[in-house]
């Protein structure tokens, strides 16, 4: 199935519950493009603030590990 196809049967297809965080989403060209709701991502992004208090955006995943981190380039 060509991909500008397959986005817009998903698009068609898709559904989402009135708690999601998406709202809605459309077919462009191959992509498919969701589009968030504001006002619930920022009312559940705020509740993680509130609920982790100092320790949102931490982590220990990882730690001790190496990691390789590479830039964007046209030759990767």
């Amino acid at each position: 199935m060509p991909p500008p196809q397959l986005a817009r049967d998903l698009a068609a297809a898709v559904r989402f519950g009135p708690e999601s965080l998406v709202s809605r989403a459309e077919a462009a060209g191959p992509f498919l493009n969701l589009t968030f709701d504001d006002a619930r991502l920022a009312e559940a992004v705020l509740g993680e603030v509130d609920r982790l208090g100092d320790r949102y955006g931490r982590d220990d995943v990882g730690a001790g590990r190496t990691a390789l981190v590479e830039g964007p380039s046209p030759n990767m």
